[in-house]
Order: structure tokens, then C-alpha cells, then sequence
């Protein structure tokens, strides 16, 4: 078999347990799933890079079995990783700085059918995986501690405040202008008539992001500072410019500051 393929069969402990399309079809999209965690982790491949996936062989005999190819770089070894680190998750050898989402993914494989019913074999020619027992009391626990772990970082983000309440929660959820869902924040209490008089208006808001994932968007923000932007179709305020021109101050006399451009030109 090339080393950019997997086969992977599913039957039960007798030929009286039947398999169907249906759930044979979810376990090999969680499977999917599975590589595409061990792709982020061991090769630092992001999903949107694409990595791509085709079923080239079926076989719906008893136990059924399919074959699926795998385009993204350097397959042979994703594949190989893959299996490694299955086969240490089903001995509980589970490595130190391996990633709560890779564990996720793989509980949910063999998930459908009751792992201990029915066998589940990833292999690539050289070395499998039996996947047949959920993760063990050390590797649940493993998931809820590293699932407690939170990555903060100062940074600033653009988007709307939308559904903020003031009164009692100092609550309000942002809406970046790229294609991430909203965001809850929080914030103090002095900062509360800012965040009323922003809301719904482009702003800039600046604070402590906490992240779950470092690959993925901020699950919160708590925010020190906010600034309402100009809207795309104003005209730019002395705020705006400040910086952009010599000599020019907010407190400056606009028509003024122009006549001496003027003069000078």
C-alpha cells in the first residue's frame, strides 16, 4: 500500500453484528477529524490549508473495509504519526504536550458502535491501530486539565459592540469584522459610559485576550480600553489627523492650521 493511504475496517466480535453505512460513514469522518487534529500538532497544519481526503476502495463484505488517500504534505509521515499516537493513547502513554483537542478527537472515534462491541482498525500498510476501549480515567482526566489551561495576551481587535449590559454584569459581546463568531468580554465599572456610547459603532478595543487554543480566536476579552473608530463613509476629525500633519494638535483652529498650509504651499 502507498504510504499516502489508510484502510480502515469495522466489524463486530461476530459475523452477526452488522455494521451500518450510516454510522460506518460518521466513524470515518471522526477519523478525519482525528488526522487533522494530529496534522495541527505534529506538523503545525492548519485545516484551512486543506489538507484533502479520497475514498479510493470499498468493500462492504463482512467486516467492511475502506481505503482512503490523503493529499497534504508529507502524508506518509502524518499517517504514521497518527497511528503512533492512537496506540499510545490505548496504552495511557499520553505525551506531555499533547494538545486536549487531539484527545477530544480521538474519544469520538469509534464512539457510534460502543468501543469493546465492535473493532476498529486504522492501518497503513507497515503498522496499525485496534482502537476498541474509551480513553482511561488518566486520559479524561488529562482532558479536563488541560482544558482548565488559559493563554493570555494584551492585544487590540476591531469589530461592534452589540448586547452589552451595564447595569449589573458589566457584560458586552464584540463582533469582529473578520469571519470569527462574537466574543464575550468583560470590563470595569469606569469604563461602562464609554462602552454605552459605543454601542453599536465601529471601535477598537484593546485588552487581555484568553485563549483555550493558541490556534484558534480569543473565547474571551477583558477590556481595558475602547475607542470608537471613524465609519468608512466619514470625514476624518482632528483626532484622525493628529500625527498625520506638522504641527497639528487637537485643541488647534482647523481653519487656521489650513490657511497656514495654504500660505506655505
Amino acid at each position: 500500500m502507498a504510504g499516502d493511504k489508510i484502510t480502515v475496517t469495522i466489524g463486530g466480535k461476530s459475523d452477526e453484528d452488522f455494521v451500518g453505512g450510516y454510522d460506518f460513514a460518521f466513524e470515518i469522518i471522526e477519523i478525519l477529524n482525528g488526522l487533522e487534529s494530529v496534522a495541527e500538532y505534529t506538523h503545525n497544519i492548519s485545516n484551512q490549508k486543506g489538507e484533502k481526503y479520497k475514498i479510493v476502495s470499498l468493500s462492504l463484505n463482512s467486516p467492511p473495509v475502506v481505503g482512503i488517500e490523503i493529499s497534504a504534505p508529507n502524508p506518509e509521515m502524518l499517517i504514521s504519526d497518527f497511528i503512533t499516537i492512537a496506540n499510545e493513547i490505548e496504552r495511557d502513554e499520553i505525551r506531555e504536550d499533547l494538545p486536549v483537542k487531539v484527545l477530544e478527537k480521538y474519544e469520538k472515534i469509534g464512539s457510534r458502535f460502543g468501543k469493546g462491541i465492535y473493532t476498529l482498525i486504522i492501518a497503513n500498510g507497515k503498522s496499525n491501530v485496534n482502537i476498541n476501549a474509551s480513553l482511561s480515567a488518566n486520559a479524561k482526566n488529562r482532558v479536563i486539565e488541560l482544558s482548565d489551561i488559559e493563554y493570555r495576551l494584551h492585544d487590540s481587535m476591531k469589530g461592534r459592540i452589540q448586547k452589552a449590559d451595564t447595569h449589573d454584569k458589566n457584560t458586552c459581546s464584540l463582533f469582529p469584522f473578520h469571519s470569527v463568531p462574537k466574543i464575550e468580554c468583560t470590563f470595569p465599572a469606569d469604563l461602562r459610559k464609554k462602552i454605552e456610547e459605543s454601542f453599536g459603532k465601529k471601535v477598537l478595543i484593546s485588552g487581555i485576550f484568553i485563549y483555550k487554543d493558541k490556534n484558534l480566536p480569543p473565547t474571551k476579552i477583558k477590556i481595558d480600553e475602547v475607542r470608537v473608530l471613524r465609519e468608512d463613509d466619514e470625514l476624518p476629525t482632528l483626532l484622525d489627523l493628529a500625527g498625520a500633519f506638522p504641527d497639528l494638535e487637537i485643541n488647534s483652529n482647523y481653519t487656521e492650521y489650513l490657511q497656514t498650509l495654504d500660505a506655505i504651499a
